[in-house]
């Protein structure tokens, strides 16, 4: 199992070690409501260095990549993120990532920790000539910080361009002699920011961070899975093998946003008979009507048959009820229509609810 830079410093702390794809990551500290809670209130310190980090380099690197996502990447600023999607031929989704452009022929490509080496396989297969790839994950460290104080706390800490960078931009600089990466985003539904940087400096950049105050007080906390995976799930972000697989295209899930079909990329072809016809089901937000948590694979029911099926759920401290996304008929997927969801022999109410289920006030 494969350990990030931080393994013994969880251990140290007391985390409560799991197997994540593949990773030995921590689950919680503490607890996951206490976490959550302080994450939505203050600042959590995440470990995500079991994130994919690859490289595309080389005149190409632009022609490679706007071949296999389904957003243009041709027209990205330097310094600037955007959320695609990678597609196989049928226009299921292979993943979900974050591409950033560094230079004018240097990308940055984030992906999810279980599908590292399927993307890194899928790009070198479509490789144009004159480009190159590079796995940067073993060699650094991403640490995210998300909160709704975190801007006041970096802007006190390193005030100038961190301070004042927007959403989906990128900082690149030596900060102390050392090369840092700091992108603005995070999985949380929160404000927050994600650092890469070497390996190396990992545990003395997470013991700077957990130490820093504001206003005199304790300001930063780390946070496990656990509470990375509620957060998520109240913001309705997407979690690759639950919301989004190879089975599911980007239409289903609600990722419009994220295709642009005025250029050429593996799937579109695929994805223009689905979005002719238009998709036959779709990802919806349920709230149950009881504190019941609603699995992955629970069956989704309206007039006795099944019409849908649980992806992810649990009872979440902000919402302060039991949630859960999911994906039912399309001709079904009607805001405040009631269905009903199985729990093996029990049938519980559940109402169909505007996604996201928390959005952030600022």
């Amino acid at each position: 199992m494969l350990q990030t830079p931080l393994y013994q410093v969880h251990l140290d702390s007391g985390a409560r070690m799991v197997d994540f794809a593949g990773w030995s990551m921590p689950l919680l500290y503490t607890s996951l409501l206490e976490e959550h809670v302080w994450t939505r209130q203050n600042i959590g310190l995440f470990d995500v260095s079991h994130m994919g980090r690859l490289e595309v380099n080389g005149p190409a690197a632009v022609e490679t990549l706007e071949s296999l996502c389904t957003r243009t990447i041709m027209d990205l600023p330097i310094n600037s993120t955007r959320y695609c999607l990678m597609c196989n031929d049928q226009g299921g989704i292979l993943d979900d990532l974050m591409v950033s452009r560094l230079e004018p022929e240097k990308y940055y490509v984030v992906c999810n920790a279980g599908n590292r080496e399927k993307i890194i396989d899928h790009i070198e297969a479509n490789l144009k000539t004159s480009a190159t790839l590079v796995d940067r994950t073993l060699q650094t460290a991403m640490l995210a910080l998300q909160g709704p104080k975190v801007a006041m706390l970096l802007s006190k800490l390193i005030p100038g361009p961190l301070a004042e960078l927007t959403h989906r931009k990128v900082f690149v600089d030596k900060l102390m002699g050392i090369p840092v990466m700091i992108f603005r985003g995070g999985y949380t539904g929160e404000d927050g920011f994600e650092v890469v940087l070497p390996a190396y400096v990992a545990s003395m950049a997470w013991a700077q961070l957990l130490s820093l105050n504001l206003n005199d007080g304790p300001v930063v906390k780390p946070a496990g899975l656990g509470a990375r995976d509620t957060l998520r799930l109240e913001a309705a972000l997407p979690l690759y093998g639950h919301e989004l697989t190879e089975q599911i295209d980007p239409l289903t899930a609600k990722l419009d946003f994220a295709v642009d079909f005025d250029h050429d990329f593996i799937g579109k072809e695929a994805l223009e008979k689905i979005r002719q016809s238009g998709p036959s089901q779709l990802r919806i937000g349920l709230k149950m009507q009881t504190r019941r948590t609603a699995r992955q694979g629970s069956k989704i029911l309206s007039n006795g048959r099944q019409v849908g099926t649980i992806t992810s759920g649990a009872f979440t401290p902000t919402a302060s009820a039991s949630i859960a996304q999911a994906y039912i008929q399309s001709d079904l997927a009607q805001v405040g229509k009631t269905v009903k969801i199985q729990f093996n022999n029990d049938l519980e109410d559940a109402e169909i609810v505007p996604l996201p289920f928390y959005k952030r006030t600022k």
